[in-house]
């Protein structure tokens, strides 16, 4: 595997080092990054805070000339792969789960605009152009249910703790 340069988004989280702006322009992104992979049919089976790589930092301001985050996942699979009844989890579980689990939560505003530019990318992407009611109301949906399959995910601390520096490896 081959090293991805940037901070995790569970790094960005603990930190704290990101001004509201920048946060929401990484949730942005996020989203859509989200949404891509779903109209490909792709699916990531270990979508933690700790597995997404923001390559390249949010601009830090409005207006500014730095471009758009830049988020990759570290492990990619084929849905054909995929095991039975896992495609109806949230695609944001695990990364809240692992945020629930380290205690670095991110603002609900900041969860909202994820779920926001998922939903976003999905009116966009089926060409099928909603009214803002209906589209709040799939927003807040989804928000629901990401909230009852985190209630169902059961104790959410990682067995390791991404955020501690990895130990020397014996040889």
């Amino acid at each position: 595997m081959e090293h991805v340069p940037g901070k995790t988004v569970l790094q960005h989280l603990a930190d704290r080092d990101l001004t509201p702006w920048q946060e929401h322009r990484l949730a942005e992104a996020l989203g859509r990054l989200v949404s891509e992979y779903g109209f490909h049919a792709t699916r990531n089976r270990d979508t933690k805070a700790s597995n997404l790589i923001v390559r390249e930092p949010p601009p830090d301001r409005p207006g500014s000339n730095s471009t758009a985050p830049i988020v990759d996942w570290l492990v990619v699979i084929d849905p054909d792969l995929e095991p039975a009844g896992r495609s109806e989890k949230h695609p944001l579980l695990s990364a809240l789960a692992e945020c629930v689990g380290t205690g670095c939560l991110p603002r609900r505003s900041v969860l909202m605009r994820v779920i926001w530019a998922i939903q976003e990318q999905i009116s966009v992407g089926d060409g099928n152009r909603v009214g803002a009611a209906e589209v709040r109301a799939k927003r807040h949906a989804q928000w629901r249910q990401l909230e009852e399959q985190l209630v169902r995910h059961g104790d959410p601390t990682p067995r390791t703790n991404p955020l501690e520096p990895a130990g020397a490896i014996d040889c």
